[in-house]
């Protein structure tokens, strides 16, 4: 566990991204614990449960691809 985790209980962020659900524009909401983060559009109850695992190896994943397209890119310019 995490020091913060022990100071705070609940810890949540209103992000500033937003997605499209049912006709209107939302922001996402996480809520944090030590174990995963939950995400859900705000005013809606749709709840999802992410480790920060999964986090981790989407991040990487996307850290890879791009480096790819770089790759691709600069062969593509010589």
């Amino acid at each position: 566990m995490s020091a913060l985790a022990n100071l705070k209980t609940r810890l949540i962020f209103e992000t500033e991204d937003a997605v499209r659900e049912r006709g209107a524009v939302r922001q996402v909401i996480v809520h944090a614990t030590p174990r995963f983060a939950l995400m859900r559009l705000k005013g809606l109850r749709r709840k999802f449960l992410v480790s920060y695992a999964a986090v981790y190896a989407l991040a990487v994943r996307i850290e890879v691809e791009a480096r790819r397209a770089e790759k691709r890119k600069e062969r593509r310019a010589a």
